[in-house]
Formats: structure tokens, sequence, C-alpha cells
């Protein structure tokens, strides 16, 4: 049988299989008390938060994403043409 730690895991939807990741880490990284976290350790400009750009590399990836479906849905376009 497998050994359960009793840490307490700071997200609803997520479940720790195996060894790779333990719950203590995660907690620290949720917590945002890990190391290479802040926004110095992520050159984030002053003035700026890291979820601020965090938020903004995840808009950039979602229109990138949108234009690569778009272009794999057109028959009249190779897909891997800019």
């Amino acid at each position: 049988m497998a050994r359960r730690s009793s840490a307490e895991l700071a997200f609803t939807a997520l479940t720790i299989e195996g060894g790779l990741l333990a719950p203590d880490f995660l907690n620290r990284i949720a917590h945002l008390e890990a190391e290479e976290q802040s926004e110095s350790d992520c050159d984030v400009p002053r003035g700026l938060k890291l979820r601020d750009e965090i938020g903004r590399y995840w808009k950039i990836a979602q229109n990138l994403w949108q234009d690569f479906a778009a272009r794999r849905e057109r028959a009249d376009l190779d897909a891997c043409k800019g």
C-alpha cells in the first residue's frame, strides 16, 4: 500500500501521484515562498508584477494558438509557412 502524506495541498484540482514533486514544495510554490519566484529572478520590468507578465504571455500564447488553429483548418494554406 502506498504511503500517504498528511500535508494539505493548496490546490483543489491537483492530486500527487508518485514522489517527483513533494506536497510541501508545491505549497511553497503556491504561496510564492519557493526560491527563484520573485520579479527580479524573472527579469520582470520595474513597476510590473510577475502575474502581469504571466497574463501577458498567456494572452500572446492564446492568440498564437488561434492563428495556428485557423491556418490548420484552411486547406488552401500550407500550415508550416507564415
